[in-house]
């Protein structure tokens, strides 16, 4: 993934992506970071178009070339 990918995604959004990537829902995810789920889709929807990402496996891919988890 080419370093830029991260720049471009905020640090919520670096956030939520690894959430999502660490097998968190979104209900979750809208629990561990106080906002609400609405939010918490609106960063998942903002985050898959960015990354180019068609569901999570392929966000799950993009986050750790991006070095935001490890397997």
């Amino acid at each position: 993934m080419p370093p830029q990918l991260q720049a471009d995604l905020t640090p919520r959004e670096l956030e939520v992506s690894t959430l999502i990537a660490s097998s968190k829902g979104t209900k979750q995810i809208a629990d561990l970071l106080n906002i609400t789920f609405g939010t918490a889709v609106s960063h998942r929807r903002r985050i898959m178009s960015k990354l180019n990402a068609h569901n999570v496996t392929d966000l799950t891919w993009a986050a750790i070339r991006m070095g935001l988890i490890e397997v």
